[in-house]
C-alpha cells in the first residue's frame, strides 16, 4: 500500500509492513482495480524484469520472447510507474475495516492487517534524517549508529518505526517498578505482603500491550550476520534457577535471548486469565517479576533480551508447532535427575501456596488432618510454619523479604 501511494518513499527491497507468514485476511472483491491495460512496451518491461529476477529457468512460447530487453531497454523508472496502480483507483484503499457478525461479535482490520489497535502502543517516529555515527541507533539496540545499522542495507536493518526488543524490555522494567512502587529498601517485602489483584492484572495488560497480536517477531530479532555469538534459552524461567540456567551462560555468549515467562492474557479463557481472574496467579506473578529483576542489569547492558512465546502472538503458528512437537516427543521421557529438580521446586511452590492462605483457611486444614489435637496446638503449628518459612525465604533469597530488588540483582 505504501509503495502504491508513493514509490519514491519506499525501499523496494525492504519487507512490506503487511507481509506475514501466518494469519487471516479479508478483502472486498468489489474494490479490485480492473480497468488497467498494459500496452506492448509495458508487457516487455515486466517480462524483462521477471527474467532478471529468475533464479534458474525462464520459458516462453517463442524463442524471441526470451529476450524482451533486446526490443525495449529495461527502465527502472518506467517499471515503477507501470507496476503502480492508477492513482485515481486508490481512494478506497488504506483505511480501517469493521465487520459485524450475526452473534453480535465484531472484527477489525487496519490497512496492514492488524486485528486491533494495540500496535500503536509500540510505534515510534523514525528519524527524519540519518543520525551521526556517535548517536544512538534508531533501531533501539542501545548501540551507536556507527556500530549498528550504519553499514547495513536498509532492508537488512531492524525496523526504526517500532520499539525494539530491548526498548520493550526496558519499558516493562519501568512498568514493574512503577506498578509495584519499588523505591525503598523494603519494597519487595511489602509487595509480597500486600500484592493486589489490580497490580497483577495491570502488569499483564502492559505485557500484552507491548506484544500486540501478529507482532512480526522475526523483524525484531537481532541480525545473524553482525558477527555476534548468541544463544536462545527456552527452558524453565524460575528465579531460583536463573543463576544456573541463564546467568552462567553470559560469559560464553555475546547475547542471550530468553523466553518471557509472563502469559499472553489474550489467549486464555476468562476464568483462568490473569487479567480477569488475577487472584489465582499471584504466586507465579511474584516469581515472574523476580525473574525479570534478576536479569535487569543484563537487560540494561544488552546482554540478555526477553521475547514472548511466538505461539502467543500467532495462534496459527502455535497450532502448527504443537503438531510438530507431538511427533518429536511421542517416545520421549525426561531424565530422572531433571524430574527430581522439578519435583523439589514443585514442593517448595506448594508450601508457598499453602502459606499464602489466611489463618482461618489454613488452620482447619491442619485440624482435619489431626482432629485429636486442640485448636491451640493447631494455631501454634501454623505460627511455627510461618516463622520457619520467613527464615527460609530470607536465607534462600539473600535478603529478599527486607532488601531492595535492585540490590539483589546480579
Amino acid at each position: 500500500m505504501d509503495y502504491a501511494k508513493d514509490p519514491r518513499a519506499v525501499e523496494p527491497a525492504a519487507k512490506r509492513k503487511n507481509a506475514r507468514y501466518f494469519g487471516n485476511t479479508m478483502m472486498r472483491t468489489d474494490r479490485l482495480i480492473r480497468g488497467r491495460r498494459f500496452d506492448r512496451d509495458d508487457v516487455i518491461a515486466v517480462n524483462a524484469w521477471l527474467k532478471r529476477r529468475a533464479r534458474r529457468y525462464i520459458a516462453a512460447g517463442k524463442p524471441e520472447w526470451l529476450y524482451p530487453e533486446r526490443e525495449v531497454p529495461l527502465d527502472h523508472a518506467r517499471l515503477t510507474e507501470v507496476l503502480r496502480p492508477p492513482q485515481k483507483g486508490l481512494w478506497q484503499y488504506g483505511g480501517e475495516t469493521y465487520m459485524g457478525f450475526n452473534d453480535g461479535t465484531y472484527g477489525y482490520l487496519d490497512a496492514y492487517g492488524h486485528t486491533s489497535r494495540e500496535h500503536e502502543f509500540v510505534a515510534k517516529a523514525p528519524p527524519v534524517s540519518s543520525p551521526t555515527a556517535e548517536e544512538a541507533c534508531p533501531c533501539g539496540s542501545g548501540q551507536p549508529y556507527g556500530e549498528c545499522c550504519e553499514n547495513l542495507k536498509p532492508w537488512k536493518r531492524p525496523p526504526w518505526d517500532v520499539l525494539s526488543l530491548r526498548e520493550r524490555n526496558m519499558s516493562f522494567l519501568r512498568a514493574i517498578a512503577g506498578v509495584l512502587d519499588l523505591k525503598d529498601e523494603g519494597a519487595w517485602g511489602r509487595v509480597q505482603r500486600t500484592l493486589s489483584d489490580e497490580q497483577v492484572a495491570q502488569l499483564h495488560r502492559i505485557s500484552q500491550g507491548l506484544w500486540p497480536e501478529n507482532t512480526d517477531l522475526t523483524s525484531l530479532l537481532p541480525r545473524p550476520d553482525d558477527g555476534s555469538v548468541r544463544a536462545v534459552y527456552m527452558g524453565p524461567s524460575d528465579p531460583r534457577t536463573v543463576g544456573e540456567s541463564i546467568v552462567s551462560l553470559v560469559p560464553l555468549f555475546d547475547q542471550i535471548l530468553v523466553m518471557d515467562p509472563f502469559l499472553a492474557a489474550r489467549n486464555i479463557q476468562p476464568k483462568f486469565n490473569p487479567v480477569t481472574s488475577p487472584a489465582q496467579h499471584k504466586l507465579q506473578f511474584l516469581k515472574n517479576v523476580w525473574f525479570w529483576l534478576w536479569l535487569e542489569p543484563l537487560i540494561i547492558a544488552g546482554r540478555v533480551l526477553l521475547f514472548p512465546d511466538p505461539g502467543d502472538l500467532n495462534p496459527e503458528f502455535q497450532r502448527a508447532m504443537h503438531e510438530m512437537a507431538k511427533g518429536r516427543t511421542a517416545t520421549w521421557k525426561p531424565a530422572s535427575e531433571d524430574v527430581a529438580k522439578f519435583e523439589a521446586l514443585a514442593r517448595e511452590d506448594f508450601q508457598r501456596s499453602l502459606l499464602l492462605l489466611p489463618d482461618e483457611t489454613l488452620a482447619p486444614l491442619f485440624k482435619k488432618s489431626t482432629p485429636a489435637e486442640p485448636d491451640v496446638f493447631v494455631q501454634e503449628v501454623v505460627n511455627y510454619m510461618r516463622r520457619e518459612w520467613a527464615g527460609v525465604r530470607t536465607n534462600a533469597d539473600g535478603g529478599l523479604v527486607g532488601g531492595s530488588p535492585a540490590a539483589r540483582a546480579p
